[in-house]
Order: C-alpha cells, then structure tokens, then sequence
C-alpha cells in the first residue's frame, strides 16, 4: 500500500495577500455601488483594516458590488455618498472583549433616507475573525440583493507540490477566497475529482493509492475519518453527489467501456445508467436530483448530454462546436457551465437551458473544471499559463475575474460546498 498522510490544521490569517496571491483581472462598473468603512478599532488599526478589505475582496468577487474609495472617517458623509451616486454605506467596530476573544458589530446604512437597514454583532476567539469578515459579507451581499451570501463557504482542489523533485498530490479545503487553506490529506499518488456532498461535511475523490484507481468519501472536519466504496472492475472516475447525499454517480469500465453508474450508498448496489458503445463521463446530478447531465463522445466530437433519471431518455445539449466537457449545473438548474474548445484555446462557458444561449465567459488557453459557486454568483475553475497552474474565480455575469495565484504548487480541480 501507498504512503498516505491525513492533515489538520487551522491557519489562521487576515492578510488579503497570503498564501495565495489576489490578482484582479478586469472588474465591472455596472454593479452595485458600495462604501466600505474600516472598522472603528482604537487598539489596532491593522486589525481593522484586514477586515474591511475582506469584505470588500468578497463583494468585487461577486461581480455583483463596486466599491468607492472614502476618508477613513467611521461615519458616513451623506453628501458625498449622494453625489456618487452610492445607496448604501457599511459601518462598523471591533473591540477586544477578553483575553481571546473580540466583539465586531457592524450597520448597513441606506444614505438616502439616512436610517440603519441592518445590523449584527458577534463575539468571536481571534481565530474566527475571518470568518465573521465572511459573514458580514453574505449579509450584506442579502440585504442589498435579495439573494442568500455565498462567501462564508469551502473550496476543495487539488494542489500538486514537489519536495526534493518528489511530487506529492494534496486534497486541499480553504476559505472561498482561498485562504486558510488545509491539507486534508497528501499523497505520492494522484488524487482527481473532488466532489463536495450538499451537506458540507464530505468530499468524493479518486484515488490511486492502492496501485489503482478508486472512489473514497473523506469526512472534512473528522480527523482521519474516511471510507472507501468498493473496487470495481476497470476504471472508477469523475464521482459526483446526489442533492439528497444517499447515492453517487461516477464513471466505471465494467464492461470495458466508460459508462455512467449510479452507487447507492446504503445498499451498496450499482446501476448503470448509460449503455452506449461511446465514453460516457464527468456526470453531474440536476439540483432537484431528477437528471444529470455528462459529456459523451457518441456523436460529433465530445459533447454534453442529459439524462432523465425516471426514464433514462437522453438528449444533447451542446451544438457549438465540436468539444464541450466537464458539466456543472447551476444552483437553480437554469444554466450549465461547462469546458468548450474553440481554436486550440480551453475556456469557460456557460449554456443556458431555457434559450439555449451559449456564452464564453473567459478568456485563458487552458482553463477547465468550472464549478458554481452556491448562489450562483461566481464560478471557480482551473487554469494555467506556461509555467504555472492557479485558481481562478469568475462572476457568472463575465465582468469580474479574480486570480487566486499559488505560491507553493499547481492548483487542478476545484470544487465549491454548498451553504
């Protein structure tokens, strides 16, 4: 058996330029302007700062948020507010309270009618600050928009590192801006495909420890608490989690030929759900559990396809060009992001299920495995220049794009938990 390492541990960090370093590649205009204040801090400014910029990383990577540039006064200049054009303005504090914890209240203003729209305050151990700058983020992200904050979620991606030109593969969970990141678990073999179950506490992913290839469950926040599904005949690839968490799909060669399975998790039975001679793979299950869609080289070059569970009837999806892969439904199942080839060039792109509109939305050579993010308001992906692989994160309106750059290996596969 292969040498395998399980990792925990916290780091804890409110710099906005740590491990990975934040590079914004273009931003939007059209969105929602916002003012962001520094916490009022008399103790340690730095502090306060860090959190704020937190925040506003949050909002600009949304696409959904512009941020104006203000004095640093804690209250709100109404008249200059007014005269950008700007509806709403953030406001807050942060105090120690004890020996390890702090106490950070914030209040979302509306300038024109000058009343206070919201206000929370929490009381948290140093360790949780970040966190809390997350949750400020998704509250505001709420009351301003209507839609439920995605920013204090996970991201999971594999990260390959060499040590003494040894390369090791690490299962990586972070911050959704990709901080605090964990290795939950390194290997001299290839992890692939993590997969994120809807309750947040469990990653899917391939493994090749054993010398071959196999689905294991990994349970985030319990140390070492794994389990494996069994080892079937062939290949097991690409595994992808039901809404209801009680089965996965995933990729087997059986019969000699990549077919789509579904593995019921607590009777432990199989059922294969594709039949044809062609590859069929990368599945990935509807939000209302009712279909999935995959990619399949059955007709003109590798294409997407969906099939209704109920009476496994297919169609395809996708007729722009001749490959589209990897497909992800979105959170409200109207869309579906997928890898589309176009020239030699691999970039991001989205379809949506109604009008059957297909739209590029990046702009790289090599970039893949795009997965929403819970609201659906960005996507994250994979992509790399010559030398360098990273993470990209892109709002799904195409107007705002985030390089998350590794300072330490190769970022492939990401994938985004749920709230």
């Amino acid at each position: 058996m292969k040498t395998i390492f399980f990792v925990i541990f916290i780091l804890l960090n409110l710099n906005v330029n740590a491990l990975l370093n934040v590079k914004i590649l273009k931003s939007s205009d059209n969105a929602y302007p916002i003012v962001i204040k520094p916490l009022k801090n008399e103790t340690n400014s730095q502090l306060s700062e860090n959190i704020s910029k937190i925040i506003e990383a949050d909002l600009l990577r949304s696409g959904r948020f512009r941020t104006i540039k203000n004095n640093n006064n804690p209250k709100p200049n109404y008249t200059f507010l007014k005269k950008n054009g700007i509806e709403a303005t953030m406001i807050g504090s942060i105090r120690k309270k004890s020996k390890r914890t702090y106490q950070v209240s914030f209040s979302l203003f509306d300038v024109f009618s000058h009343k206070k729209r919201f206000q929370k305050s929490w009381t948290v151990r140093a360790s949780s600050l970040r966190k809390v700058a997350h949750k400020i983020s998704d509250s505001i992200f709420f009351e301003l928009l209507g839609e439920k904050g995605d920013f204090d979620t996970h991201l999971s991606y594999v990260l390959l590192k060499k040590y003494n030109n040894e390369l090791r593969y690490h299962l990586e969970v972070s911050d959704s801006d990709a901080f605090n990141p964990q290795s939950i678990l390194i290997s001299k073999e290839p992890i692939l495909s993590p997969s994120w179950s809807y309750d947040g506490q469990k990653l899917a992913y391939v493994s090749f420890e054993n010398g071959f290839s196999q689905v294991f469950i990994k349970y985030v926040w319990v140390r070492r608490a794994r389990v494996a599904l069994p080892r079937f005949d062939g290949i097991a690839s690409a595994p992808s989690w039901s809404p209801d968490g009680k089965n996965i799909v995933l990729t087997l060669s059986k019969k000699g030929n990549k077919d789509i399975y579904l593995y019921n998790l607590k009777s432990k039975k199989l059922k294969r759900l594709t039949t044809n001679k062609a590859t069929d793979t990368e599945a990935n299950f509807s939000p209302d559990g009712k279909s999935i869609v995959f990619s399949s080289d059955r007709g003109n070059g590798v294409q997407i396809y969906q099939l209704t569970l109920k009476n496994h009837k297919i169609r395809r999806l996708t007729f722009d060009g001749n490959y589209n892969t990897k497909p992800v439904f979105s959170p409200d199942g109207k869309n579906i992001v997928m890898v589309h080839r176009n020239k030699r060039k691999y970039r991001i792109a989205l379809l949506n299920l109604r009008n059957r509109k297909f739209t590029i939305i990046s702009n790289g050579s090599f970039d893949e495995s795009p997965y929403f993010s819970p609201n659906g308001s960005m996507i994250a992906y994979a992509t790399k220049d010559e030398k360098y692989g990273y993470l990209s994160v892109l709002s799904t309106n195409g107007l705002n794009s985030h390089q998350l750059i590794s300072s330490e290996g190769e970022v492939r596969e990401p994938s985004w938990s749920n709230f």
